[in-house]
């Protein structure tokens, strides 16, 4: 027998892992790296079998793992296992690669306060965002009204100021957003030249204030952030924002059924829908044009484009990346989404996702196997309470696992019974509970879910006079 043992020339390099304390897939540096060698023979028959040993530094929380990958002549499957030490606390540690502090994720992202001018039926609005009282307390507060009463308003005047402080200076841009000039007198209070929106925002020690101005004839024309620049570390890729301006608006304004994902920003608004269509594989790809679903016929753009939910999407990215078949999406990180996937389905209807079945015209259909063993059946065949509570949380807990997230819900009651939506505000909390959560909603279950504190009924100056 022969055995070999040197060092190897990875010290430095980039790898991938799965960190527990970051809860995902995140960058590691490579500390020290060795590679074991072992040729042997066995009953004459020739055996190797290679090792390689890898200390790992975390560039997300600075975690130290331990990383090995074993080959073996005599095997199909040479699996790469990280081992991370039991961390001393639940408290996770983020480093912000630009200023090359630490910030600690309890230090959550949030909205503080927020100021409304003409805004729809809106004359003026000022809301002071309450803070937690107890440590364990959610940073939640829940919206209620009459129809009409300006809660989805709301929502949306903290959507569009959290993307015009993502994009930055360049919101100007917006001036170039065809969507926007359409409907910006659906936006404007009748008989106002301008709406004013402003915002104080607050990340760990940073503050921020944010100002949007929309004006009739130049749609999004002044924006200003006086205080700290919080909202660099998400501006990954400003380009890809700009160009996608429609198709976020799309989404605020409820001309869409799929939720606006922009970290550190999540809103689902009242029109959401898990399509019934089965995704293609090459939806996958990041060239993808994704199809506009826009209610207004004159608005509507790649008619004829199959629309197909981004949850359903991120289900076939996670079953391929588990089996390795695509390059660039991680064994790893697709485990750990799956298992949480299946532990919400197992939840909500008794299954779990096992495999895609294949269709025509490279198709896929995402197939669910029932816990007792009966025969598989599609997604699409889950009922619509279902589908929606399942795909919220799953897509809330996937998109806030590194960083804190501002959630904008409207009608979270949308399909669900009567016990699913006294239950929803724990599971979001459970979840994700570093998160700020701003609710709109007409169901008296969800609204005593939380206590009186976090609770807010919103009325107009009439009804105040009505009930004098």
């Amino acid at each position: 027998m022969s055995e070999i043992e040197k060092s190897n020339d990875t010290q430095g390099l980039k790898v991938k892992a799965i960190c527990p304390n970051c809860s995902g897939n995140t960058n590691h540096k490579v500390q020290f790296s060795i590679d074991k060698s072992v040729n042997e023979s066995f009953d004459g028959i020739p055996i190797s079998w290679q090792g390689s040993y890898q200390i790992i530094k975390c560039d997300g929380c600075g975690g130290i793992a331990f990383r090995q990958t074993n080959w073996h002549s005599e095997h199909i499957d040479h699996p790469t296992e990280i081992i991370y030490p039991r961390p001393e606390n639940d408290e996770k540690i983020i480093n912000d690669d630009k200023n090359k502090k630490q910030m600690k994720t309890s230090d959550s992202i949030r909205l503080n306060k927020l100021s409304i001018k003409n805004y729809k039926r809106l004359d003026s609005l000022e809301i002071e965002f309450p803070q937690p009282v107890m440590k364990n307390d959610a940073d939640i507060l829940v919206f209620g009204s009459k129809n009409g009463g300006g809660k989805t308003s709301i929502l949306e005047c903290c959507s569009l100021l959290i993307l015009a402080a993502i994009i930055g200076e360049r919101v100007n841009r917006f001036g170039d957003s065809e969507l926007l000039f359409d409907i910006a007198s659906l936006l404007i209070k009748a008989g106002q030249q301008e709406s004013i929106i402003s915002g104080e925002f607050e990340y760990g020690s940073k503050k921020c204030t944010v100002s949007l101005t929309i004006d009739k004839k130049q749609g999004f024309v002044i924006h200003q952030t006086k205080g700290d620049k919080l909202f660099d570390s998400f501006r990954d890729d400003k380009k890809k924002y700009l160009s996608e301006i429609d198709y976020f608006l799309n989404s605020v304004l409820s001309f869409s059924s799929e939720p606006l994902i922009i970290p550190p920003l999540l809103h689902f608004n009242s029109y959401r829908k898990v399509q019934e269509l089965n995704p293609e594989l090459g939806m996958m790809s990041d060239d993808y044009s994704t199809p506009r679903n826009m209610r207004f016929p004159s608005m509507r753009r790649n008619l004829g484009a199959p629309v197909i939910s981004s949850f359903k999407l991120e289900i076939v990215r996670s079953l391929m990346g588990k089996a390795a078949l695509f390059e660039g999406i991680y064994q790893q990180e697709s485990e750990l989404v799956l298992t949480k996937l299946n532990t919400l389905i197992e939840q909500y209807c008794g299954g779990q996702i096992e495999n895609l079945r294949p269709l025509p015209n490279n198709k896929v259909d995402i197939r669910i196997k029932p816990i007792g063993g009966q025969e598989s059946f599609s997604f699409d065949g889950l009922s619509s309470g279902q589908k929606e509570i399942i795909a919220t949380l799953f897509l809330i807990w996937k998109n806030t696992q590194t960083h804190s997230g501002i959630i904008l819900i409207d009608e979270p009651e949308l399909h669900l019974n009567t016990e699913w939506q006294g239950d929803f505000v724990r599971q979001l909390h459970k979840l994700a509970p570093h998160n700020q959560y701003i609710l709109a909603t007409h169901s008296e279950e969800i609204f005593r879910s939380v206590d009186e504190s976090y609770r807010a009924i919103l009325t107009t100056d009439d009804e105040v006079g009505e009930n004098q």
